[in-house]
């Protein structure tokens, strides 16, 4: 069996690093590609870039010092409703979280914005936590616990 190798053809090498602004980058790296940003990490990363020079881009992440690849997770999110849709699913729920600004997220004011005219979400079908594997782990079990939609829209990679 043959496992896709990124960067095989163009002979790159991706190296994993967690939590990079607390660690030092190791040496003979040609640029970074930062994933997880967010605006809390602002101070750190403008002095990662200050301290390594190296050519860094931030995934989903806007900022007008840095380049930036951004995902449209609001037209992502009414891709989804039309699938579910398309499904024939009457009920649609919402597992997501806030960050520490304790604004909503994007997908979650997207999914509910497109659904006004569909009428498919309840509020009782909008699960919210933080962006974390045991949050998502405890608002799943709380879901499956009561009455639920048989389709959901999850908000995190995690």
């Amino acid at each position: 069996m043959a496992f896709y190798q990124p960067g095989k053809k163009l002979n790159i090498q991706l190296i994993r690093q967690y939590d990079a602004f607390e660690q030092p980058m190791s040496d003979g790296i040609d640029g970074v590609i930062l994933v997880g940003i967010r605006p809390e990490n602002d101070d750190a990363l403008k002095a990662t870039r200050k301290k390594q020079s190296l050519p860094m881009v931030c995934v989903d992440y806007q900022h007008h010092e840095f380049d930036c690849v951004y995902t449209d997770l609001a037209r992502i999110c009414q891709h989804a409703i039309d699938y579910f849709i398309k499904q024939v699913h009457q009920r649609i729920g919402f597992i997501g979280g806030q960050d520490a600004g304790k604004t909503i997220d994007v997908r979650e004011s997207a999914f509910l914005e497109y659904d006004q005219s569909r009428n498919m979400v309840n509020a009782g079908d909008i699960f919210r936590g933080d962006f974390s594997n045991a949050s998502g782990y405890r608002l799943a079990k709380q879901m499956l616990e009561e009455d639920h939609p048989k389709a959901f829209l999850v908000a995190s990679d995690s």
